[in-house]
């Protein structure tokens, strides 16, 4: 279990059980940590992007892989057709 794992698991019990003792305190803390989140998410920002431009690559591969397949496919059944039609 990773220490992100640990530290949800904590503050959700601790939520759960309403084990607080000063609020005020306490709310400051969860944003301070909200905070920090934030800048680790940040720091990650240009790998997320990254990521994100290479699953839409793939998909848009797939997706025109697709339409040649399917040009193909109709353009065999157009042939097939044709040669049909020169045979009558």
């Amino acid at each position: 279990m990773s220490n992100l794992d640990k530290a949800a698991e904590l503050l959700r019990k601790e939520q759960e059980n309403g084990d607080i003792d000063d609020i005020e305190v306490y709310l400051a803390k969860v944003a301070e940590v909200a905070e920090l989140c934030r800048a680790i998410r940040a720091d990650h920002k240009k790998e997320v992007a990254v990521l994100a431009s290479k699953r839409s690559r793939a998909k848009r591969q797939e997706r025109i892989k697709k339409a040649l397949e399917l040009l193909e496919a109709q353009e065999s059944g157009e042939a097939q057709e044709s040669g049909e039609a020169q045979e009558s």
